[in-house]
């Protein structure tokens, strides 16, 4: 089963109850453009992943409410850059006192862009437009609905 997660295409980090990363397979390894898993071990998830001090503890809320986080869009965070890539990540936590996060992240931003340049020149709907809450950057959406 490690084997199969190690390859698989989307990001796989496991981190310990701090946010503090246990394991990350290579598509995450690439994604954060680290040299290797073992340069991301002990490192706080909060570096690479959404706003700082929000988005973790809103998806950690989330897991604590729910028992995980589903298709939550947020930001892979370059630190080197600055650019963030857009992403979306599942999450869950396993039970016990010392509890690990996984976490399954996967890059939007083509997505995204497909999404914007297939329907630049149609007005969109009520309808539309709401169904772009979480998959488009809001002041995207602002200005669509404008």
């Amino acid at each position: 089963m490690l084997d199969l997660v190690e390859t698989m295409p989307d990001a796989f980090v496991v981190s310990d109850h701090e946010m503090n990363i246990v394991s990350a397979n290579a598509a995450f390894v690439e994604l954060s453009e680290a040299a290797s898993a073992d340069q991301l071990r002990g490192q706080s998830l909060a570096q690479w992943i959404g706003r700082p001090g929000i988005d973790l503890e809103l998806i950690e809320g989330q897991i604590e409410q729910h028992g995980s986080a589903r298709n939550v869009t947020t930001v892979l965070r370059n630190r080197d850059t600055g650019d963030d890539e857009p992403v979306e990540l599942s999450a869950v936590r396993s039970v016990g006192s010392e509890a690990l996060y996984a976490f399954i992240i996967r890059p939007i931003g083509r997505r995204l862009r497909d999404l914007a340049s297939a329907s630049q020149d149609l007005p969109r709907s009520v309808e539309q437009l709401t169904d772009l809450v979480g998959r488009m950057p809001l002041k995207e959406i602002v200005r669509e609905s404008t």
